[in-house]
């Protein structure tokens, strides 16, 4: 990768993308699909959101950010000429060689769908696909000061993903599968948790949403005196809701965010003995408040001082764990500078002569 330059609005830049142009970031969710127009000095200077649930094939979709990066460069005096690439962040398992997503859960009108032909035939410059967490963590990556070449962005929500920059690149495997640590093993027991997938005993069983509601149930067995109890009760309790009790004071919602911190923090010693990256961020809506909240702060030290407990010295001396800092633009923006890079060093799948 080329040497990265802190530019004025804190964003690392390569020599390359001092050149200017702008470049469209496109973000595919399963509710929503976020979109913006990059600078790579600026960051995101436009940005807009939409349903993805409307589009039943991805050339729908494509067409409305098309349709957005032109709106966008109209109303600031510049022709389409003016865009340079796009990049699109897709969730799933993404086979690079064909554009082909494998494996997509909450998009199943989009699986098996050939995204690089759909992509040739609206935009009309280079557009380079990519892992949705691969992307976020791009972006965090070239937000982040420059500690180091490595960093595993950890998405919590309904389930776990992780995005993995090594030496500067993400990491996607020899599938496409690389960095699925919601799937690494903590509990090896046969009695262990039954994941999503079929499986037992994995960390999205424990640390995602449902395994967290799962604990949460778990410890309020004899317990009914606690609002806590009553949302379980009433079919309210949310992992949101387990972070507003914890906050009020409940000792069992603060419990169950301990434990869930406990589980983190072992997955994150994996990463940090196998990788050796620089820094660990926690991003996704499941932040129990993040940084914005004595909980959330909370949450962070207690998966800070699980990860000591099971990692290396040598691994801790360098490794920082901390919040994401960017929120809906990491995707775009990762996936927009993703795209500013490949006519100079591939790093993503991409169509040819669009």
């Amino acid at each position: 990768m080329s040497d990265l330059i802190q530019s004025d609005f804190g964003i690392n830049e390569t020599e390359t993308e001092r050149e200017g142009g702008l470049f469209l970031g496109v973000d595919v969710g399963g509710t929503n699909m976020k979109l913006g127009l990059v600078h790579p000095a600026e960051g995101v200077i436009a940005r807009s959101a939409t349903s993805t649930r409307q589009f039943r094939t991805p050339a729908g979709a494509f067409q409305v950010a098309c349709d957005f990066a032109h709106r966008e460069l109209n109303r600031i005096g510049l022709s389409a000429d003016e865009l340079n690439g796009v990049g699109v962040a897709v969730p799933g398992i993404l086979d690079r060689s064909t554009g082909i997503l494998k494996t997509v859960s909450n998009l199943p009108d989009w699986e098996g769908q050939p995204l690089h032909e759909a992509a040739e035939n609206v935009f009309s410059v280079p557009t380079c696909l990519i892992n949705d967490a691969n992307a976020a963590a791009y972006g965090e990556y070239r937000f982040q000061p420059s500690r180091g070449t490595g960093l595993v962005m950890l998405t919590l929500g309904t389930g776990i993903g992780s995005g993995v920059i090594v030496e500067g690149e993400p990491l996607h495997g020899d599938g496409g599968c690389a960095g699925e640590v919601g799937h690494v093993v903590i509990d090896p027991t046969p009695e262990a948790r039954l994941c999503c997938c079929g499986k037992r005993g994995h960390l999205e069983a424990y640390a995602g949403a449902n395994g967290i509601l799962t604990t949460a149930r778990e410890k309020l067995k004899d317990t009914i005196d606690s609002e806590l109890a009553w949302q379980a009760r009433s079919g309210l309790m949310t992992p949101k809701t387990i972070a507003e009790c914890a906050e009020k004071g409940d000792s069992i919602a603060q419990e169950v965010i301990a434990e869930t911190a406990g589980y983190l923090g072992i997955a994150i010693a994996f990463l940090g003995q196998i990788l050796n990256p620089s820094t660990i961020l926690l991003g996704g809506a499941m932040n129990f408040g993040g940084s914005e909240s004595e909980t959330g702060r909370a949450f962070l030290q207690l998966v800070q001082m699980a990860a000591e407990k099971h990692a290396l010295e040598e691994v801790l001396a360098q490794m920082s764990i901390d919040f994401a800092a960017l929120g809906n633009d990491a995707g775009v923006l990762g996936a927009a500078l993703l795209s500013a890079r490949q006519s100079t060093r591939p790093t993503c799948s991409s169509t040819n002569n669009v």
